[in-house]
């Protein structure tokens, strides 16, 4: 697709969807790792500060948001894993939240908290290989089991 065609067909999109819109702002602000992980903390402490409950017929949807979150902070795992490993853990600790007011009899709520703690080992492991990670793994472990 010719790059004006595709600039006009995500501008005429932008402002339609905030999932729609969370995910261009990602695409755009992956050259700024600081400027990514400012948007996405803002996101994620959406999500904890949710209230309204969430029906059966709504879940998906509100999966799919989630599964959103997760897939943005990936990109910062190879430039940022303690960043990716902040964001993946402050997401984490939004599942009480997310389960207690939500129907996932479909278990994808689940699914995309599944996904968060795959996330969350692969930040954990790419950090801890860098000089700068100086966390006792197994007591975070520990305290999280």
């Amino acid at each position: 697709m010719p790059v004006d065609s595709l600039a006009d067909l995500i501008e005429s999109i932008h402002g339609r969807h905030a999932d729609i819109d969370h995910r261009i702002e990602s695409q755009l602000l992956r050259s700024d790792p600081t400027a990514l992980a400012r948007s996405l903390k803002k996101r994620i402490q959406s999500i904890k500060r949710g209230r309204r409950f969430i029906p059966y017929r709504e879940s998906h949807g509100f999966s799919l948001t989630l599964e959103a979150i997760v897939t943005d902070i990936e990109p910062l795992l190879e430039q940022a894993p303690k960043v990716a490993f902040e964001l993946a853990d402050l997401f984490c600790a939004t599942h009480p939240n997310s389960f207690d007011r939500a129907d996932d009899s479909s278990g994808s709520i689940g699914d995309a908290y599944r996904e968060a703690v795959q996330l969350w080992l692969h930040a954990a492991t790419l950090w801890r290989r860098t000089n700068s990670c100086k966390t006792d793994w197994p007591q975070e472990i520990y305290a999280r089991f």
